[in-house]
């Protein structure tokens, strides 16, 4: 079982893919702004984030720039879930190095699927050798 903290300013989202994640048997955080993921996150761990792009206090995107230089969640599994589709956003987000990005039309319960592969390699990775001359991009899939 994983701890998720989802972050979403859209309560519908949260309740729909809390559920997805609670079926599959893990525990969820619902928070509504990218300040409090921060603040959620100096007080406990999770093994995977769920970001919006577009939240207040801070966006996802600003939360998820924090995160990778900080030296405590700098592996940390970030998945962006979003309403935003354009080119420009996806590119934004994963030259930020969030892990995989969604928009809100996905399956959740597909969404939950990846979600925990991204988990089980992150888990890998962050115990096994670096691989050799592999880049972010080819490991991560677009939908």
């Amino acid at each position: 079982m994983a701890h998720v903290m989802m972050a979403d300013d859209d309560d519908i989202i949260l309740e729909v893919f809390s559920d997805a994640f609670r079926r599959a048997g893990h525990s969820v955080g619902m928070l509504t702004n990218g300040l409090e993921v921060l603040e959620a996150l100096a007080e406990r761990s999770a093994d995977l984030l769920v970001l919006d792009c577009t939240m207040p206090e801070k966006t996802g995107i600003e939360v998820l720039r924090e995160l990778r230089t900080s030296s405590r969640h700098y592996l940390l599994p970030i998945m962006m879930l979003t309403a935003r589709n354009s080119r420009n956003d996806r590119e934004l987000a994963l030259n930020s190095s969030a892990d995989l990005y969604y928009t809100k039309d996905v399956d959740p319960d597909w969404f939950v699927f990846q979600a925990e592969e991204l988990m089980a390699s992150k888990g890998r990775r962050m115990t096994a050798e670096p691989p050799r001359a592999t880049t972010r991009r080819a490991q991560m899939r677009f939908c």
